[in-house]
């Protein structure tokens, strides 16, 4: 046998089902925190994808990408909702 008591052996499963558990609650928040940036990218993405970024609403108004000028991107990249 391992020479260990039920006692400890309890104490050992124990800690080691509290670890997990903590380990679980991180990853948890690990994957809101990915799910909520991969969105980010997603808005980014339809809007340069966006036939009309590229065409100006009003004579005198140039495009939406032009005003832009890559804040969209810079934006999702640094995790921040428009």
């Amino acid at each position: 046998m391992s020479g260990l008591s039920q006692d400890q052996i309890n104490v050992d499963l124990f800690n080691e089902v509290q670890h997990l558990k903590k380990e679980k609650q991180h990853d948890q928040e690990e994957i809101q925190r990915l799910r909520s940036e991969k969105w980010l990218f997603i808005e980014a993405l339809e809007f340069y994808a966006e036939e009309t970024t590229y065409t100006k609403e009003f004579e005198d108004c140039p495009p939406a990408i032009d005003l832009d000028g890559g804040q969209t991107a810079r934006k999702a990249l640094k995790g921040e909702a428009e």
